[in-house]
């Protein structure tokens, strides 16, 4: 969700417990690099913001939400962090590793341990 900081400045949030997400992946064993595979259900600021940090993985997003993102309506604009509000969208910070797929997509993996 970024960090304390960034969302009571520009998102008016008071977070009651905050945890880096590296350092809670760490507290499980793993690192950003351990996932090959990040699925964005959507593009909210809280829900995208640490996506530059899996520089080993595929980001899956939906077409249409990209779609929505650049068009969304003005109460929706603060969510995105929209470029419409002078903001930058922090999944653009990833934009190189993001993948568009349409419908229903199905991972299937080579293997599973």
């Amino acid at each position: 969700m970024g960090n304390p900081e960034w969302s009571e400045q520009y998102h008016h949030i008071k977070i009651l417990q905050y945890q880096d997400l590296a350092v809670g992946l760490k507290n499980l064993g793993l690192h950003p690099d351990d996932m090959d595979i990040v699925i964005g259900t959507h593009l909210h600021w809280d829900h995208c913001f640490n996506y530059d940090l899996f520089k080993k993985a595929r980001i899956l997003v939906q077409k249409d939400e990209i779609r929505y993102c650049y068009r969304s309506p003005s109460h929706a604009c603060p969510f995105y962090e929209s470029q419409l509000i002078k903001m930058r969208p922090p999944w653009l910070k990833a934009i190189e590793k993001i993948e568009l797929v349409e419908g229903i997509w199905r991972y299937l993996p080579v293997s599973i341990s």
